[in-house]
């Protein structure tokens, strides 16, 4: 049976198209047109018609659908082949095969088009209308409040006016009864009665009586001002016949946006005479009667604000004057709590000095007093302090060498410690973190002895004594007007007494019987440019470590390298957990103020330059609260500026002074932060 072309029609675009391939039956193929999916189903059976019939017309079928695709604008349709029509074959073959680019949502990109050029063109419109919708009830509500506003002060300003317009006789009264009849329409107004035919005006409007108002005040302070030579009456033409507003006053017709209140408009006269804008907003505006009346809430304030004419200007202090000494304060105690709450445990003395050692000095048999506390430091693990305060005023500095330790053999820590504080005549003292080595009581008080007779200053003595007294128990306190010198019991205070006596001999120009040298490192002038001990810079660090050192030995061997003797303060240290033994192995370079910077770091701790031989170890809290004694110059009228000046920047801190009525000069013991800032107490006084 030969196969018969027949027609389908697309469901989308409602094309007819021709199917001349039996191999697309039962298939969906796309449409040339539209490019929509159509079902190629099977054509329908025949029935036998009769020739001619006009029920069926295949030529009128085919030119009407050769007829639709010719007249079509879009974009040019690619026949497939088995439709008719010569095509490529690229088209005929996908369309046979039913296999093809499908549109998204089912539909052909025009309809796609279309519909989103209809979407945006909906939006627009939408945003379009409700703009104007916002606008015109914009518009709308601003002229409301503005003829809301406009017709509230039209009333207010004609009420006054309205009732001079029924009362014929009201323009004949005096100026007494006009002040009576405006004072009863403030009432009306207000609406405040107190009693029976009397009324209490509201004290927040300004009364008529008020001179700095004028004669034309009304009872509303945003009424127009009218000017003295004017009459109050308004224009007829904002009253009609029943005495209702009909306009608004020209002077109250805003000349622009941007002076709503008309300021412009007025001149400088009816300024000054306006209750909103008085020309002297400094002047008390008070009535007949008094001062204000105020609210109880703000008569709180009327003190500071000064509200009321008859209070006076509150009392403050007066600002600090320039004279006042700006003094930096010192460097706080900063300790880890954890080193608070877990404090080394105690020495067990009898383990830790039992190690013994064989010495063999090779400099004359001696070896330095501050090394050999070091290097048996650094042995037993115990911190070993030295008194260098009573060895230096005793005449044995600690750079010097221990004798009679290169015969003394094999002995323990404990042995040579013993051994060494017997050739020096001291005495070792033990405590639960460290040991302390210092002049014996006997050795010190007999040096003492000789430091405190002031025999030598012939007949200025008795006055030194009472200055130094004055100095050390304080003025006016018992023992101040003893003929000798008043010393205390401890060993702090004989060390503060010693060096006293020694800077009142350089105060009366007097040979001292402690070097100066020595002298300089406790006690100093104030004159002297020289009043700080600098953190070592620079240095010989010399060279590489080639295994760990204890950190007792690492700064031994440092000073050593540089020719000086190293002090370390075991107090700062243990609280900070730096022990002699501890094993360090620093970088050994650029230089030693750099190494001993970096290897203390995390202990706060600092190497300063007490001297060209001498480095003292600690922190910069106890560094700036270290005593000193200190002397002055010749102070003259200034004394008592001067004195003011250290009691305003003391504080809390202990400090002393004293003036020697002989020299004119101040003997003064301060902490040291305060003794770097001399030259701001000292400087201005004459």
């Amino acid at each position: 049976m030969t196969f018969e072309p027949y027609a389908v029609q697309c469901t989308t675009c409602a094309s007819r198209l021709r199917v001349s391939d039996p191999a697309v039956i039962g298939t969906i193929a796309n449409c040339p047109k539209c490019n929509s999916m159509v079902e190629v189903q099977p054509p329908p059976r025949r029935q036998q018609v009769a020739v001619g019939a006009p029920e069926i017309d295949s030529e009128a079928i085919t030119e009407e659908a050769i007829a639709a695709d010719a007249t079509d604008d879009g974009d040019p349709i690619e026949v497939p082949r088995g439709f008719g029509g010569e095509v490529p074959d690229s088209t005929s073959e996908d369309l046979d095969s039913g296999v093809g680019p499908l549109p998204p949502a089912w539909q052909s990109s025009r309809s796609q088009r279309s519909r989103q050029i209809a979407l945006v063109v909906a939006l627009a419109g939408s945003g379009l209308i409700a703009a104007v919708l916002m606008f015109g009830w914009f518009v709308k509500n601003w002229s409301a409040e503005s003829e809301s506003t406009t017709e509230t002060v039209a009333q207010e300003t004609t009420v006054d006016s309205v009732n001079n317009a029924a009362d014929p006789e009201s323009t004949d009264q005096s100026p007494t009864d006009q002040q009576g009849t405006d004072l009863q329409n403030q009432d009306q107004l207000t609406g405040e009665t107190v009693g029976v035919g009397e009324t209490e005006p509201n004290p927040a409007l300004p009364k008529p009586s008020d001179p700095s108002m004028g004669e034309s005040a009304t009872a509303d302070p945003l009424a127009p001002v009218v000017p003295a030579n004017q009459s109050s009456k308004p224009p007829e033409s904002t009253i009609t016949a029943s005495g209702a507003p009909t306009g608004i006053p020209s002077d109250l017709i805003p000349s622009s946006m941007l002076d709503p209140l008309g300021l412009d408009a007025r001149s400088k006269d009816t300024l000054s005479k306006d209750t909103s804008f008085p020309a002297n907003p400094d002047k008390k505006e008070t009535d007949q009667d008094g001062p204000i009346d105020l609210p109880a809430e703000a008569r709180l304030f009327a003190g500071i604000l000064n509200l009321e004419g008859g209070m006076d200007a509150p009392k403050l202090d007066a600002p600090a004057t320039m004279d006042e000494i700006k003094i930096e304060g010192p460097i706080n105690e900063n300790i880890d709590p954890m080193m608070i709450a877990n404090p080394p445990e105690p020495i067990n003395f009898k383990r830790a000095l039992a190690m013994k050692l064989f010495l063999a000095p090779t400099k004359n048999d001696e070896y330095p007093l501050s090394d050999l506390m070091m290097l048996l430091s650094q042995v037993s693990g115990v911190p070993i302090q030295i008194d260098w305060v009573s060895f230096d005023l005793t005449g044995i500095p600690i750079r010097d060498g221990v004798k009679g330790l290169k015969t003394a053999g094999w002995k323990s820590v404990g042995e040579l410690l013993e051994l060494t504080a017997a050739s020096l005549n001291g005495e070792v003292i033990r405590s639960e973190a460290l040991i302390t080595l210092a002049p014996s009581d006997d050795a010190f008080k007999e040096k003492l002895a000789g430091l405190l007779d002031v025999s030598d200053f012939g007949p200025g003595q008795s006055t030194a004594t009472a200055t130094i007294n004055a100095f050390l128990v304080g003025a006016g306190q018992p023992g101040a007007n003893a003929k000798l010198i008043k010393v205390g019991d401890e060993r702090h205070e004989q060390q503060v007494a010693a060096l006293a006596v020694e800077a009142m001999r350089r105060m009366r120009g007097l040979k001292g019987k402690v070097s100066d040298q020595v002298l300089s490192r406790w006690a100093q002038s104030a004159s002297n440019p020289r009043l700080d001990w600098e953190i070592v810079s620079g240095g010989n660090a010399g060279s590489p470590l080639v295994s760990p050192l204890t950190m007792a030995g690492l700064l031994r061997r440092i000073s050593r390298e540089n020719d000086s003797t190293c002090f370390v303060n075991w107090h700062d240290a243990n609280r900070r957990g730096m022990a002699p033994q501890q094993l360090v192995m620093p970088f050994m370079g650029p230089n030693a103020g750099e190494v001993l910077k970096t290897t203390l770091k995390p202990y706060e701790l600092h190497v300063r330059r007490v001297d060209d031989h001498h480095w003292w170890v600690g922190t910069e809290a106890t560094y700036d609260r270290f005593p000193v004694i200190v002397w002055t110059e010749a102070l003259g009228p200034s004394q008592d500026e001067f004195v003011r000046r250290i009691d305003q920047v003391s504080g809390t801190d202990e400090v002393k002074i004293s003036i020697d009525d002989d020299s004119q000069k101040a003997l003064l013991l301060l902490p040291r932060y305060i003794v770097r800032q001399m030259p701001k107490l000292i400087d201005g006084l004459k």
